[in-house]
């Protein structure tokens, strides 16, 4: 069985209190999380205290919950 995710997931910005969409550039599950958005790269790591996303860029804070996951069951 493998996990698929999508492309897209929501970040929130806590210091201004925005969510936009980002681009998922790596993932892997409740580990670490790197999307792109507006041309610049943000790594976020999986706060399991919170159970979701964390990182800092810039100076501001993000989190999200991630991309949507499916298991996906492969055969022969």
């Amino acid at each position: 069985m493998s996990v698929k995710h999508e492309n897209l997931c929501e970040l929130y910005c806590v210091d201004t209190d925005r969510t936009q969409q980002a681009e998922v550039l790596d993932f892997t599950l409740h580990r670490h999380l790197t999307v792109a958005i507006a041309g610049n790269k943000i790594t976020l790591s999986w706060n399991p205290k919170f159970e979701h996303y964390q990182g800092k860029m810039a100076g501001l804070d993000f989190t999200s919950d991630g991309p949507k996951h499916y298991n996906v069951r492969t055969t022969r």
